[in-house]
């Protein structure tokens, strides 16, 4: 039997390799770096553009996450709208 579901489904978890010199830390200050500079992204389109630019900016982002072409664009013009 098993020991536990990833075996079960034949899934393989691999870790990622990591930088001996670094301690593997690079990835962890990167994903914060750019989560720092979303949210501060996020506060200025909302203080400059109100509600509509918070919409048209989640749209590009889920757009661009999801990988739909139509969505991010729709949302990307939506902010050029904004901006003009």
């Amino acid at each position: 039997m098993a020991a536990n579901l990833g075996e079960m489904a034949g899934l393989a978890w691999v870790s990622p390799p990591q930088d001996s010199r670094t301690g593997g830390t690079d990835m962890p200050l990167f994903a914060i770096v750019t989560a720092v500079g979303a949210i501060g992204f996020e506060q200025i389109v909302q203080w400059r553009y109100g509600p509509m630019g918070i919409v048209a900016f989640l749209l590009l982002s889920f757009g661009i996450k999801a990988r739909s072409a139509a969505t991010a664009l729709f949302g990307g013009v939506i902010l050029l709208l904004l901006l003009a």
